[in-house]
């Protein structure tokens, strides 16, 4: 098939008509009409049925709109691609992001974005849901384990582990926790815990086996974190987070959820070719954690030293 004429019935039709489709792209009505009758003539069938009152595709041009807008879409983006590699980055860029991981490191990735790219719009937005990448509108999502799919490309840049953790106070007060059965333990449970119950934690090659019992259910890990630190039950916490909080002795640690690596990794769309402000993004979180898949570094920490 004639690629020209293609392109101008896909015009026409996403247009909903000639007249719309000449004003859209400043071609004359008159070649537009040419192209789509080479169309026409060249596959042997109407693709459009056209009078002076109403704009209608027929059972065939309806298919070979279906079967051939996604691929045109596919050309103009390796088009903006190659062209964008010899040009700023330009345009809106929208990322998704954990609230804990989106709060303690995006900030500044953001401030050093806009100065090596200031003619993209980035917004990122903190959220503990899994977000609809495509039908939201974002163009990437960092995740924390996220699930594989085919549809979907994941880069993982960094990873944590999830710890057992209490207060002082409540750890003295459950007493010692037995080894060889589960533990019923009272526990802070946050929506997005990278396991389900029973639990696993593994100190020193040794295995303690917990059953939690949900007191209460805070949607962010910050909440968690406070909540325990007031005493209020056991939680399952990233060492990002409780780092100092051991040190200092605010909390005390039970062991590291055994054979589950918690991974951060960047999401998009599969379907879609990259964009340059895309990748120049990936490029700098990837830059921001040089260590990869070792762990984080304490969130407070890394706050005071950046």
């Amino acid at each position: 098939m004639d690629l020209n004429a293609v392109t101008g019935f896909a015009t026409v039709v996403a247009n909903n008509g000639y007249a719309a489709a000449a004003r859209a792209t400043g071609r004359p009505k008159s070649t537009l009409s040419r192209r789509v009758r080479v169309l026409e003539e060249e596959l042997g069938v109407r693709l459009i049925d056209r009078n002076s009152r109403t704009f209608r595709l027929t059972v065939e041009g309806g298919e070979l709109y279906e079967r051939t807008a996604p691929a045109l879409s596919d050309l103009r983006e390796v088009e903006q691609t190659l062209l964008s590699k010899s040009v700023e980055p330009t345009g809106r860029l929208r990322i998704s992001a954990p609230t804990l991981f989106g709060t303690f490191y995006l900030g500044r990735l953001a401030a050093r974005y806009y100065a090596a790219y200031p003619k993209v719009s980035l917004e990122i937005v903190v959220s503990d849901r899994a977000v609809d990448l495509v039908g939201e509108g974002f163009d990437a999502a960092i995740r924390v384990n996220g699930p594989e799919n085919p549809d979907i490309e994941r880069l993982c840049f960094a990873q944590c582990c999830m710890q057992l953790v209490a207060s002082p106070a409540v750890a003295a007060r459950t007493g010692r926790l037995s080894p060889a059965k589960p533990n019923a333990l009272p526990t802070v449970f946050f929506d997005n815990f990278p396991v389900a119950p029973p639990w696993r934690f593994v100190r020193n090659k040794r295995a303690l086996c917990v059953a939690p019992r949900e007191i209460m259910r805070l949607s962010t890990l910050a909440m968690v974190r406070d909540a325990v630190l007031e005493g209020a039950g056991f939680s399952m916490l990233p060492n990002t987070l409780v780092a100092d909080d051991f040190a200092s002795g605010r909390l005390v640690y039970f062991g590291d959820l055994d054979g589950v690596d918690v991974e951060l990794a960047i999401v998009h769309p599969s379907s879609r070719l990259m964009s340059q402000r895309l990748r120049v993004f990936i490029k700098m979180l990837v830059e921001t954690f040089p260590d990869g898949r070792k762990p984080l570094p304490s969130l407070i920490n890394y706050v005071q030293n950046r």
